[in-house]
């Protein structure tokens, strides 16, 4: 599947309408775009042959044997709870928001299933697309009401992201070991290197959040890059190296300076003006929204669809894959993130959990692991009660799965026990 067609999905999945679930951002739109007959602009044959290319390389080093009686081609099978997995799988990696907690609680079965698998001898990790570091992350699970020591590890596509731009700021940076892997990737990591060799710093324009608090981009970066601030006009774009995306709200300013604030227009905006300008675009947090106690909040990951629709209308023909880098599921530095850094045994069954078709389940199938799909809590609730009030909700399920690129091997109505 091309990059372009991932966006679609992403684009199926923000525009559909929600019943009770309230939306932080009411002015927040993106363009329709039909399910059944997709822009023809927008793909081509030798884009989707290339991303298929990149996508099989990408997975490669990550491949896992899935269960033998659920594959792609059957139907997911439905569990009661993770209890009917405790035999058979010895790792278990858990997103956040959805599936632990609504961003705001916790979810009492989750509570109790993490200390079960705990009890058992399981070995339990965070991974989450949260744009933030990971630091912090079990501490505000124990505040929530989570046994801290329960968790083996956690990551998060933030941490990812400070540690490529940390890796890329220093002079060892040609020694140890890369972190992502694909042409968006190398085209960063030129783009940085470039800087550097020429004498100057390389440069960013920062999107990131207010409100819900400034992303802190820590001590290195803040010394070894550059941060434009706004208004980007067509000459600050020409300083802008590449754009980074951790939040929504505003746009950083590098100064010591509170964040400007933001509206959608002026994010679609950045990303109309980078697209354009084949300016790369670095996205700390991949998903499209996630859920905040009843409402359903846009993340970074709605910029790279901005950017992907802005980018083949200004170059038909081409593809925006190489030019945005993912920092976290369904890419798979994510799992090398988690996976190589843990040293998590490759021969133990390992299960991923999650609330995202798109991200958490379709990241776990082409690393090759099994997946459960979380679908009564997180951000796929009103996609999953129209299925139920279909006819048939099985062939429902499936035309949902097939819609979103990613079909789990279990299901569950929430993390429980």
């Amino acid at each position: 599947m091309c990059y372009s067609a991932v966006i679609l999905t992403r684009v199926c999945v923000f525009t559909r309408a929600r019943v009770g679930r309230a939306s932080a951002f009411p002015e927040f739109r993106v363009p329709r775009v039909s399910r059944a007959r997709p822009r023809a602009r927008l793909m081509s044959p030798s884009v989707v042959a290339r991303r298929v290319v990149l996508v099989a390389r990408r997975a490669a080093p990550m491949t896992r044997t899935r269960d033998p009686a659920t594959t792609r081609a059957s139907a997911s099978r439905r569990i009661a709870g993770v209890r009917e997995l405790a035999t058979t799988h010895d790792v278990f990696l858990l997103d956040q928001f959805g599936v632990l907690h609504d961003g705001r609680e916790a979810y009492a079965d989750a509570v109790t299933c993490v200390r079960e698998l705990k009890r058992l001898g399981k070995e339990v990790y965070v991974l989450s697309n949260s744009s933030r570091r990971r630091d912090g992350t079990i501490a505000r699970l124990e505040e929530m009401g989570f046994d801290g020591d329960a968790f083996a590890g956690a990551t998060t596509s933030g941490e990812t992201t400070a540690r490529f731009l940390e890796r890329e700021a220093s002079s060892s940076s040609t020694t140890s070991r890369e972190i992502g892997k694909g042409e968006c990737f190398d085209r960063l990591r030129n783009i940085i290197r470039e800087a550097r060799v020429g004498g100057r710093k390389p440069a960013f324009a920062h999107a990131t959040w207010d409100a819900r608090g400034a992303v802190a981009l820590g001590e290195t970066v803040s010394e070894a890059y550059e941060i434009i601030p706004p208004p980007f006009t067509a000459t600050t774009m020409d300083a802008v190296d590449f754009v980074l995306a951790h939040g929504m709200e505003a746009f950083g300013r590098g100064d010591g300076a509170a964040p400007t604030p933001a509206s959608v227009e002026d994010l679609r905006a950045l990303a109309r003006a980078a697209a354009a300008r084949k300016i790369p675009l670095c996205v700390a947090n991949p998903d499209v929204e996630t859920v905040s106690g009843s409402e359903l909040i846009a993340m970074p990951g709605a910029l790279a669809m901005w950017y992907a629709e802005a980018f083949a209308e200004a170059h038909p023909g081409e593809d925006a894959s190489g030019h945005v880098c993912e920092m976290g599921k369904p890419d798979a530095v994510a799992y090398d993130a988690l996976l190589g850094e843990f040293g998590v045994d490759a021969g133990g069954k390992i299960v991923a959990v999650g609330d995202s078709l798109a991200h958490d389940i379709a990241g776990g199938e082409r690393a090759g692991l099994d997946t459960v799909f979380v679908c009564g809590t997180g951000i796929h609730v009103d996609d999953v009660r129209r299925a139920k009030e279909s006819e048939d909700e099985d062939e429902a399920l499936r035309r949902l799965y097939a819609a979103r690129g990613a079909t789990p091997t279990y299901v569950v109505e929430k993390l429980r026990w």
